[in-house]
């Protein structure tokens, strides 16, 4: 009799997936902003799979930064499987928006003495600094003859830390 030997080559590729970590916004506070929310956009997992998600995307500044991850999918007793997909990740944005403020200059007057008078004051009229932040304002010009003048100031915000923080506000 003949025995005949078949040789067959059997090939599992990997499964696409795709992975979107979610968008976030907020106004300037100071605070790290993150968002640890995501989805699958194309694919699924096989049966029993997790996806875990290690977030490294944060933004502190005003501006946008990409909503990073570290993604690997492990069994539900842990073991990980990652190799077995084709992992795209589509990262969300984390922005952060300035801080509106509006600042009035204080109007001042005195009676004519020979000496030069300058502004000095301010209030803030619309929304707030954060708590660990004031204002710097530097006035340019005075008055030293009988009439009226404007003025302009330098603002600049500045936190605890002694850092020009100015570029967090819309003023």
């Amino acid at each position: 009799y003949l025995t005949l030997i078949l040789t067959n080559v059997i090939v599992l590729t990997q499964a696409d997936i795709e992975i979107k970590t979610a968008d976030a916004y907020k106004v300037y506070d100071g605070q790290t902003l993150s968002n640890n929310d995501w989805s699958i956009s194309k694919g699924f997992l096989a049966q029993n799979h997790v996806v875990e998600m290690i977030f490294t995307g944060s933004q502190t500044d005003a501006g946008t930064s990409k909503n990073t991850a570290e993604v690997k999918i492990k069994t539900v007793n842990g073991k990980d499987v990652t190799k077995n997909y084709n992992i795209t990740l589509i990262p969300g944005n984390l922005t952060v928006g300035k801080k509106p403020i509006s600042i009035q200059s204080s109007s001042d007057e005195k009676e004519y003495d020979g000496t030069s008078i300058t502004a000095s004051g301010y209030k803030i009229t619309e929304g707030e600094l954060a708590s660990d932040h004031s204002l710097v304002v530097n006035y340019k010009g005075s008055q030293v003859d009988v009439g009226t003048s404007t003025c302009s100031a330098d603002i600049n915000v500045i936190n605890s830390k002694g850092i020009n923080v100015t570029d967090e506000y819309a003023i």
